[in-house]
């Protein structure tokens, strides 16, 4: 219940977080250069990862919840293993990482955002002990990269937000940019359905907005939602983002459909 979420989140100390895709896991980047793995319905912290790293500033879990990808100020981009907190494989940059995604058919690379507005795609070595390899870089942003979110419905595709008041969609194989949807404001978090087809947006304003990912045509401005007031939504993790905030356009437009036909069939 909301009293026992309110608890819970008091309990947990730090700034970057991000949940996992199955709902199990709240990972968080804590005040003494440590991350933490926090099992939601125990409501505890079950494990740190096992080595410390500089700051945090970007978490994201591999769509089957079982490996975390940070992205830390010294421009280390790591992997690591959700159930014994222990380090998969490093990637290193001598740019600041921020955001990190993992994407890929079965979780093959993983993304980093940089503070040189370049996302970095990284493929993991076919063998263990193998190192990391650079596979792409996806240039054009010009402003900071915030927000890196894999596309459920294709594994190869990435969307990113940025503060030059764009989202874009990317193919990370081949490293071409799909489709440049401009937002209107910066944008600090996004979130995808997981049909794929709709893109949420929110940051700079106290509003979000929702877009066609086919087309990049914007279907609906929602303000006045208190959730959407903060610059940055990574606290309750990009998928819970999603599942909250498109349900609730979702049902905005349904009940705007209704309305519509009422006064059809007057």
């Amino acid at each position: 219940d909301a009293e026992k979420k309110k608890q819970f989140e008091g309990k947990v100390a730090g700034g970057v977080r991000t949940v996992s895709p199955d709902g199990q896991w709240l990972a968080v980047a804590e005040e003494n250069n440590q991350t933490g793995l926090w099992n939601i319905s125990q409501g505890k912290r079950i494990r740190g990862l096992e080595k410390k790293q500089p700051p945090v500033k970007g978490l994201a879990f591999s769509a089957d919840s079982k490996r975390l990808v940070t992205g830390a100020e010294d421009g280390s981009v790591r992997l690591w293993n959700v159930a014994d907190g222990k380090l998969v494989v490093e990637a290193k940059h001598e740019q600041a990482a921020g955001a990190v995604a993992s994407l890929g058919e079965d979780g093959k690379w993983f993304a980093s955002a940089h503070v040189d507005k370049v996302v970095r795609i990284w493929e993991l070595p076919a063998e263990n002990g193998g190192e990391v390899k650079m596979h792409k870089e996806l240039k054009g942003h010009t402003g900071d990269v915030m927000a890196l979110v894999p596309m459920p419905n294709d594994p190869k595709q990435l969307v990113t937000g940025a503060k030059d008041n764009t989202a874009r969609i990317w193919n990370a194989e081949s490293g071409a940019a799909i489709r440049s949807i401009s937002v209107g404001a910066a944008v600090n978090s996004l979130a995808v359905s997981p049909d794929g087809k709709r893109i949420v947006t929110a940051g700079g304003t106290n509003y979000a907005r929702l877009w066609n990912a086919a087309d990049g045509k914007k279907i609906v401005d929602l303000q006045g939602n208190p959730t959407l007031k903060r610059e940055s939504l990574h606290e309750d993790g990009e998928l819970a983002f999603a599942k909250v905030e498109v349900k609730y356009f979702t049902d905005e437009l349904k009940k705007r459909g209704d309305e519509k036909k009422k006064v059809s069939d007057r």
